[in-house]
């Protein structure tokens, strides 16, 4: 999710003293409390709650072609006992609860005799609609750096379970002080995109040969904004009172009409370049900067999704809300509500883009689901956990 900009070690440091407890699940239910605004102001949205965690922090989320939900947890603080998970009914009907995938070989706690084939430090998992769940490790456990041999983007079979293929980063591609954030794939399986929040940059990774490039790395579009974002009513700064800065980390891909949307998250700018631009090696420095987009005004977000119509969804942090602009450049509010407490992750059923797959609370089939990471109210940046727990939720989109 992020990258600070003052030295990591110490300020993440502050994470020990909290023990992470096991995720529990919860009952999937239309959460209580008051009505969403839908962005047309014709009827309220609602909220579903689809699971719950109070002291497990995740920030990924995908939902497979046949409704099979995964969650990531970032090694962010001691002990961590989970990094990919699927979530499954528990033992009471309705509840979901997490169950390690692939395996518990990849989750296992030490990761240092074999970085290459566990995970370190998953920031972001997505389902394609060819059956894969993609599962990025950036391998800086607590921002502290990247583990040498750590860093890599590995794909998993969703029928079988099994791990078909991993994509090795070097330190030329996720240098130490990078934090490889989030990840697109093309739906015909040939290229991902991937941003990386740490140093700033896009990478481009053909998933056919394995090559990668690191795209943009002095272009403003990946660097954050000199701004101090306010959270949940507090400024969001540091202990030492510094604000972090952190680079280019949402990010969505529009296929059907060839657009690679992306933002810094400590900054109100959104961007987008044409995937061809991208992937042609001959448009590269001053050709390729040309290409990119300002999309403004924009909000300060996170997560980024783009639907089948084109519009794009955004996690307004500063308003507990999440946006979305449409292709004709209006942005507005699709719900706000306190609850929606840094969202983080969206995530749509893959094929469509359309969230056409039912959920509890959904009546017409449409649906986008995303995490709640809190991040403004656990440590640095607040004195403890939150007392509230983390969230997935789901939320009908209307017509």
């Amino acid at each position: 999710i992020m990258m600070l900009r003052t030295p990591p070690a110490p300020v993440f440091g502050l994470l020990s003293a909290f023990a992470l407890a096991a995720l529990s699940g919860c009952a999937a239910t239309e959460a209580s409390g008051p009505a969403l605004m839908s962005a047309a102001g014709e009827r309220p949205a609602r909220l579903t709650l689809v699971a719950s965690s109070r002291e497990h922090q995740w920030t990924g989320l995908a939902v497979s072609a046949t409704g099979r939900l995964f969650v990531n947890y970032p090694r962010w603080s001691a002990p961590h006992a989970l990094s990919v998970a699927e979530l499954v009914p528990g033992a009471n009907a309705g509840l979901l609860e997490p169950r390690a995938f692939p395996d518990e070989s990849w989750n296992r706690a030490d990761f240092r005799a074999d970085p290459a084939n566990t995970f370190v430090c998953v920031q972001s998992v997505v389902a394609d609609d060819r059956g894969n769940l993609w599962i990025l490790d950036p391998a800086s456990p607590g921002f502290a750096g990247v583990v040498p041999g750590g860093a890599k983007l590995v794909r998993v079979e969703l029928s079988t379970g099994r791990v078909a293929r991993v994509y090795r980063f070097d330190a030329q591609a996720a240098p130490e002080k990078s934090y490889l954030n989030d990840v697109r794939v093309e739906p015909d399986g040939r290229f991902a995109y991937i941003t990386d929040s740490g140093l700033g940059a896009l990478l481009v990774l053909n998933l056919e040969t394995g090559q990668v490039e690191r795209l943009l790395e002095d272009h403003v579009s990946t660097k954050a904004e000199p701004i101090v974002l306010t959270i949940g009513g507090r400024e969001l700064r540091l202990p030492d009172g510094t604000a972090p800065a952190i680079h280019s980390d949402g990010l969505a891909l529009d296929a059907e009409r060839g657009w690679l949307y992306y933002a810094p998250l400590t900054a109100r700018t959104l961007y987008r370049i044409p995937t061809a631009a991208l992937r042609d090696p001959s448009v590269r420095g001053d050709a390729l900067a040309s290409r990119v987009e300002r999309l403004w005004p924009s909000v300060a977000t996170d997560g980024l999704e783009v639907d089948g119509a084109g519009n794009v969804y955004l996690s307004a942090l500063e308003e507990d809300a999440v946006y979305i602009r449409t292709p004709a450049g209006e942005l507005k509010p699709l719900a706000k509500d306190p609850r929606i407490a840094w969202p983080d992750s969206f995530a749509f059923r893959p094929g469509t883009g359309r969230g056409t797959l039912h959920a509890p609370g959904a009546r017409d089939g449409r649906v986008i689901w995303f995490t709640t990471a809190q991040i403004h109210r656990t440590p640095p940046f607040a004195p403890a956990m939150p007392a509230e727990p983390f969230g997935v939720w789901s939320m009908p989109i209307g017509e």
